[in-house]
């Protein structure tokens, strides 16, 4: 989605897209685990933003800060720290004026996020909003 292509062993990581592509997002089931992404306009609190997109993935009452990870500019991630099929992560990814956000639930939500994270763009461009 947009620069970000996740990889796995063989190149762009394939997944069974179920529902077709919307304009503003797209889903894909990858062997049990769901990928969702949109792309947004770059708000002024990533933090915030992120919060409010795993608030609203996992249906809870708040938004929660708390435990957002940010592995290098540009690019945060929550967990909700479960294994197996109650797994869950959300990831948002700065890519020059927007940001991509990824939803992805499942036995292997933690190490498809981070491959979202390798292949986040390692440098971004500063004031691009």
């Amino acid at each position: 989605m947009g620069s970000v292509t996740v990889a796995d062993g063989d190149g762009p990581l394939v997944c069974n897209n179920p529902s077709g592509f919307a304009q503003s997002s797209r889903i894909w089931d990858c062997g049990g685990t769901r990928i969702m992404a949109r792309s947004e306009s770059t708000p002024d609190d990533e933090d915030r933003a992120l919060a409010r997109v795993y608030r609203a993935a996992v249906l809870d009452r708040s938004v929660d800060l708390d435990g957002i990870e940010q592995p290098r500019d540009g690019v945060r991630v929550k967990r909700n720290g479960a294994s197996g099929d109650g797994a869950f992560v959300a990831v948002s990814v700065l890519d020059d004026a927007s940001t991509r956000y990824f939803t992805i639930g499942g036995p292997d939500a933690d190490e498809l996020a981070d491959r979202v994270v390798a292949a986040a763009p390692e440098e971004l461009e500063v004031g691009a909003k």
